[in-house]
């Protein structure tokens, strides 16, 4: 039996001013591994301050303007990861993505949980009809979560996926907000 004290709070909201700097962060300090796991390409990172007045600069539009946006993954109140859309055309479609950035925090549900959690609040927010996931060929794990959560698998090819990307397979998944509906 669960006490009171033994379940954690999970939530999300979206992440403003320099609460942004922890997904900088993120990608700034990946390890060798992670990198390879999700096609990262370090030549094309900006630099952290450039990188960061970015994002920043981003929120400060409306919603129908926005390149980015980002929602925190908190475990207990303390920010453990995030869910971002890129690529963002609105009332029509985004890319999204979801990162734990604790390793020891990964392989224990809480990506598949965090997803269905940003999924609807993405389609609602953004008027969207469709979601794609596009995760590395070899980030296994990703492309397990994005599944279970319903998306469909509709191809792999070879593609740069985004600014922080290298050229590499990625398994193409969509998500119509009709299958939300339904």
């Amino acid at each position: 039996m669960q006490t009171q004290s033994s379940i954690s709070l999970r939530s999300i909201r979206p992440l403003f001013g320099n609460e942004l700097a922890k997904v900088v962060d993120y990608f700034l300090y990946l390890s060798p591994e992670d990198d390879a796991r999700m096609g990262t390409d370090r030549e094309n990172l900006p630099s952290r301050g450039q990188w960061i007045q970015m994002l920043i600069e981003d929120t400060l539009k409306p919603l129908q303007e926005r390149q980015f946006y980002y929602l925190g993954l908190f475990l207990d109140n303390i920010a453990i990861g995030h869910t971002g859309i890129n690529k963002i055309d609105y009332g029509n479609e985004a890319y999204i993505h979801f990162h734990i950035w604790t390793p020891e925090l990964r392989r224990q549900g809480l990506g598949s949980f965090y997803l269905r959690e940003a999924i609807p609040y993405y389609f609602q927010h953004f008027k969207l009809k469709k979601i794609i996931c596009e995760p590395n060929v070899k980030n296994l794990e990703s492309n397990k979560t994005v599944l279970k959560n319903g998306f469909a698998f509709c191809r792999t090819y070879r593609t740069k996926p985004s600014m922080l990307s290298l050229e590499h397979d990625v398994n193409r998944y969509e998500l119509l907000r009709m299958q939300m509906n339904s």
